[in-house]
């Protein structure tokens, strides 16, 4: 893809992050280990001036591979800071080349938890080789012909992905649908309804609390009232009724 993968990546994120500013973003790159580049932060500037830095030269060369696990439990981490009620979700931007066993279970047991996985694809079926980042391209270490490695796009993992975790799976293109999309998926949030309920009942309570003032004010006059004696012009003028 143009201009390449990880350039495409590096617009998809600009795009998410231009058009909603509300949002609040962290920001993780993985290899065979994953590497917080930003923690949940509303400030989209730092997250800006960050995307650049996003390069094949952030993966240590004894450190090739990808290893989604890993980067999900940091991501769950990250999550675990945010308040119970927040729309919580993960977007993954990948072409899906994973060879890693029990990572739908491992998806869905995030999503029990209430945090969403929508995936975003980005590459092609025929495939490219992977840059190395000491120039080149990677190679593979155990084939004897030292073949390079190709990375294909793998949509139908990335939608089991998203199934399981009970979000979206979109293509990446040059449009807007694709981050309107995602955008509105990641504002959903799955809590329990047990929780929901909880949630509204003491916004309820809380509702109260703004009539207070109210009777606070009144309080006085009422006293006045209470305090003051009727003359005796006007308890004649009753007597005579």
């Amino acid at each position: 893809v143009s201009p390449s993968r990880l350039g495409r990546a590096r617009q998809e994120l600009q795009d998410l992050i231009v058009k909603d500013r509300q949002v609040r973003l962290g920001l993780i790159v993985f290899a065979s280990v994953p590497h917080v580049l930003s923690p949940i932060t509303e400030d989209t500037n730092s997250i800006l001036s960050a995307l650049p830095a996003i390069s094949a030269d952030l993966a240590s060369p004894t450190l090739q591979g990808s290893s989604l696990t890993r980067a999900l439990e940091r991501a769950e981490n990250l999550l675990a800071g945010l308040p119970e009620d927040s729309a919580r979700a993960i977007l993954l931007i990948s072409d899906g080349d994973f060879a890693e066993p029990g990572l739908q279970d491992r998806v869905s047991r995030l999503a029990a938890t209430g945090i969403r996985l929508n995936t975003l694809g980005i590459g092609t079926t025929n495939g490219a080789t992977l840059p190395a980042p000491q120039g080149g391209v990677v190679v593979d270490p155990a084939d004897p012909d030292r073949k390079p490695v190709r990375s294909a796009l793998n949509a139908r993992l990335l939608e089991s992905l998203a199934q399981a975790g009970g979000g979206l799976h979109v293509q990446a293109d040059f449009r807007d649908s694709d981050t309107d999309a995602i955008l509105a998926a990641a504002t959903v949030s799955q809590l329990p309804p047990e929780a929901s309920d909880a949630r509204t009942r003491i916004w309820n309570e809380r509702f109260w609390l703004l009539v207070l003032p109210l009777v606070v004010l009144l309080l006085p006059q009422l006293r006045g009232r209470a305090r003051r004696r009727p003359t005796a012009a006007e308890t004649s003028r009753g007597t005579r009724s």
